[in-house]
């Protein structure tokens, strides 16, 4: 695969791979040719996903609504540019 991208997990504010190491192929439809591959999620990447998830959720539900508000408008700016 030259030029192929591996793509990992993003899982409580960090790049990483699966935790078994596994990875599927990422198949261009048109083409039937490989350009990469993305690791393969296990129950135990799910579960550590899904607890930073409500960590970061609790997290942001604390802030005042305005203060988020003012996030939101921030990454808007940034997207927008």
């Amino acid at each position: 695969m030259p030029n192929a991208t591996s793509y990992q997990f993003f899982i409580n504010g960090r790049w990483r791979a699966g935790s078994d190491g596994i990875t599927l192929p990422v198949t261009n439809p048109a083409t039937e040719k490989v350009f990469g591959s993305v690791a393969a999620a296990s129950a135990s990447d799910l579960d550590e996903a899904l607890a930073s998830a409500e960590r970061s959720r609790r997290a942001w539900s604390s802030r005042p609504a305005k203060e988020r508000g003012e996030i939101l408008v921030a990454a808007a700016r940034i997207l927008a540019t």
